[in-house]
């Protein structure tokens, strides 16, 4: 009887801790797009294209303005990753 009355509190507290702790964490957000350059939105001030989603999403963001990638990852790429790791593909190395 005595560890119920502790144990119950305990989980209330544990519990309130831990939804705090996972409000705390950082959303990501990954958009992927093709044939544009860096200067093709409207918060990177380009002239004639609008944008007014990504320009909100920009205000309340962070730019990450140093990125360079030697081969850019594409949509297909993606795909073609997620279903390897569910066995959908095999390589020509793994077929008999």
């Amino acid at each position: 009887m005595k560890k119920t009355k502790f144990v119950i509190p305990l989980l209330a507290v544990i519990s309130c801790l831990s939804s705090i702790i996972a409000a705390k964490q950082p959303n990501v957000v990954l958009i992927i797009s093709d044939d544009q350059t860096w200067s093709d939105y409207g918060f990177m001030g380009h002239p004639h294209l609008e944008t007014p989603n990504l320009d909100k999403l920009f205000s309340e963001s962070l730019l990450y303005e140093r990125g360079y990638v030697s081969a850019p990852v594409g949509q297909a790429h993606l795909m073609e990753v997620e279903w390897s790791e569910r066995g959908a593909l095999q390589s020509e190395a793994g077929q008999k």
